[in-house]
């Protein structure tokens, strides 16, 4: 788990936090919904974000009750969470304002985690989801990956 300095509000102390909860639902079917899912890196190793103490009672029944462990990670944002909700309408005027054009090479969108499509690019909502729902990192690798003998390179 991780540890923002402040919210999107700056008037609340939040957290991000790695974690194999088992699945992308593992905060909300342990009764925990204050915690959103900000990244799905793999099927059980995901990140998630809320409140401090919200993510240390996360931690402690994860450990006690599925012997899974939890780490700290600090961040300077609760990023891909309810938390950015206070900004989103302000940085969607700020994307409006933006030329936006279709991209020239193909890309995995981190919302979805399948290639970007021309109208999805140039459409300022999409980037506000970008910005806001969970990063599907884990089904954006598998795609790239279904054709064979690629080359990752992260830029």
């Amino acid at each position: 788990m991780g540890r923002s300095r402040r919210g999107a509000r700056g008037d609340e102390e939040h957290v991000a936090g790695a974690t194999t909860a088992g699945g992308e639902d593992g905060g909300s079917r342990l009764g925990l919904d204050a915690i959103d899912l900000a990244v799905v890196n793999a099927p059980s190793l995901c990140v998630v974000s809320g409140p401090l103490e919200r993510l240390e009672a996360l931690k402690q029944r994860l450990a006690a009750e599925r012997d899974v462990e939890c780490v700290v990670i600090p961040v300077c944002t609760a990023a891909h969470s309810r938390y950015l909700d206070p900004v989103l309408e302000e940085f969607s005027r700020g994307v409006h304002r933006m030329r936006l054009s279709p991209p020239r090479i193909p890309y995995v969108t981190n919302p979805t985690g399948t290639w970007v499509r021309p109208e999805e690019a140039t459409d300022p909502r999409h980037w506000v989801r970008h910005f806001r729902q969970p990063v599907r990192f884990a089904e954006g690798l598998a795609e790239i990956l279904r054709e064979p003998d690629r080359v990752l390179l992260e830029v």
